[in-house]
């Protein structure tokens, strides 16, 4: 059985991708978001998810240039506990 909610995470999550590449910050946005109501903010979503995971879920889309490259550099996280971190990892692993 499919996911009837990922189309509508996805876009929700390339929407912020998008202001990440214009406007703000991941732990600005994740602030403003939780302020607004929401539980957990979308880029502390995809650092649980993996940002790898997050990638290669999006097929016929074309991702944010700031999700590609951080995947491309070995990043499976945008960062941890409220500080942006790389977390560099082999890619393929």
């Amino acid at each position: 059985m499919t996911n009837p909610v990922a189309p509508l995470q996805d876009a929700v999550w390339q929407a912020c991708e998008q202001m990440l590449m214009d406007h703000t910050n991941p732990w600005e946005l994740d602030a403003a978001l939780l302020a607004w109501g929401y539980r957990l903010g979308p880029c502390e979503a995809q650092d649980l998810v993996g940002l790898d995971v997050v990638l290669s879920g999006r097929s016929g889309s074309t991702p944010a240039p700031i999700l590609a490259r951080m995947v491309a550099e070995g990043r499976l996280a945008r960062r941890a506990a409220g500080a942006i971190t790389a977390i560099p990892v082999a890619v393929g692993q």
